[in-house]
């Protein structure tokens, strides 16, 4: 059960990725024309910041049983007390209209990546089994940078079960040096030993 509920959970996130990488590409295409790309990409970020803290409303607009008019009805309201521009209003409708509003998280970190991508900057994810500070940071952005000759802009996230060290994500590059990783590794040499070991006394049986 436990299996198929991470099954699960992965394809629905692989979805939310997919549909976030395109509802981004079509949202900085059309604030691109507008002449306002920064303004939008804003507005998604402090959009999307404020409705994570607001269970009642996200849930609302996630859910299927809610009718669409009355969706789109309350993000009229919602986007005109905040200001948001028409560009950014449509964007909503369309995302609450397709029933896509779940994957307003994914369309911003996609929106946010392309965005760096298209200002010639990468985006680096480092992970450690505890929280490090904006000195370690800049000096993790700064090695980076040198590294791939680029600005790259680093997130840090916080996960117990790699123990110690690091993992960094740059795109599809993996940087690995976390204590979990080590001891994988060397479990499988153990493994890799104990398995030639066992075809050695096999065959020294053959050949009696």
């Amino acid at each position: 059960m436990a299996e198929q509920e991470i099954q699960h959970a992965t394809v629905f996130d692989t979805d939310r990725q997919y549909l976030g990488d395109i509802y981004a590409k079509s949202l900085l295409a059309v604030s691109q024309e507008s002449g306002n790309m920064d303004q939008v990409l804003e507005e998604l970020d402090s959009f999307a910041s404020a409705i994570s803290k607001l269970d009642n409303v996200r849930q609302t607009l996630e859910s299927p049983r809610v009718p669409t008019p009355h969706k789109v009805e309350l993000i009229d309201k919602i986007a005109n007390s905040a200001g948001c521009s028409d560009v950014f209003k449509r964007f909503l409708k369309v995302v609450v209209e397709k029933e896509r509003f779940d994957c307003l998280s994914a369309i911003r970190h996609s929106a946010q990546r392309m965005h760096n991508e298209m200002s010639g900057k990468l985006e680096a994810n480092v992970v450690t089994a505890e929280a490090i500070d904006d000195g370690l940071k800049s000096k993790i952005a700064s090695q980076l940078s040198s590294h791939f000759g680029k600005d790259v802009m680093v997130t840090a996230s916080v996960d117990p079960s790699i123990i110690g060290g690091m993992v960094v994500r740059v795109g599809d590059t993996v940087f690995d040096s976390s204590v979990a990783n080590e001891l994988s590794r060397v479990r499988h040499r153990a493994i890799d030993r104990a398995g030639q070991e066992i075809r050695k006394s096999l065959d020294r049986f053959a050949q009696e």
